[in-house]
């Protein structure tokens, strides 16, 4: 996998540059899982739904809390919520990158799904879907694969192989570097997401459900 930076000031770019297999690897453990659910039989899916369920009725009670906030405070509300997703991955990504893999295997088994359910329900909620993630999941996804990214860094060299040349404690601290070097973008990538999510996606989707009325 890649290495860690040898210099002394990483940069943003350069974080991003050596690291872009482990953010690749993140996205692969995402999509992968989306498109698994997304062809599972239903007959073959009872854990799966129950996991997915329980999931759904967390979402449902959050969107239910957001639409009650005013707008600034409903944004600030989903970056909050959204940065201890990344924050999460981060942190605990160094017991065996655990934590990173479920996240991301998780939240690519909810879309998975809920992209099977556009079958069932024809193309009006397929444009509802898509109107719905794109706008605000562009800078979402974007910060969700590398805080997962690195989680899985974190876990791999600090359960399994050290860097080249280093031990597991040198490996530790010269990957957090990396963390904290990207937790600025990634803190401004949630930050927009959130915004976009109350300020435009909600409009989007409003207009659009109105004109298939």
């Amino acid at each position: 996998m890649a290495p860690v930076l040898q210099t002394d000031k990483p940069t943003i770019r350069r974080v991003i540059h050596a690291n872009r297999r482990w953010f690749g690897l993140a996205a692969v453990l995402f999509f992968a899982s989306a498109v698994v659910m997304y062809g599972m039989p239903q007959n073959a899916s009872q854990l799966s739904d129950a996991v997915l369920n329980a999931q759904m009725e967390g979402l449902h009670r959050l969107v239910d809390l957001i639409m009650g906030l005013p707008p600034v405070a409903a944004a600030l509300f989903v970056f909050v919520n959204n940065m201890v997703s990344m924050v999460q991955m981060l942190v605990l990504g160094f017991i065996a990158g655990l934590s990173p893999v479920l996240t991301l295997c998780l939240n690519g088994m909810l879309v998975g799904a809920v992209s099977a359910m556009t079958d069932l329900e024809g193309p009006a909620l397929l444009r509802v879907l898509t109107v719905s993630i794109l706008p605000h999941g562009v800078f979402e996804l974007a910060a969700f694969f590398i805080s997962g990214g690195l989680g899985l860094k974190l876990g791999y060299h600090c359960t399994f192989a050290p860097l080249p040349g280093r031990t597991r404690k040198e490996s530790f601290k010269a990957i957090w570097r990396e963390v904290w070097t990207l937790l600025p973008l990634v803190t401004l990538l949630v930050l927009v997401a959130g915004f976009v999510e109350v300020f435009v996606t909600g409009h989007l989707v409003e207009r659009l459900v109105s004109m298939s009325m």
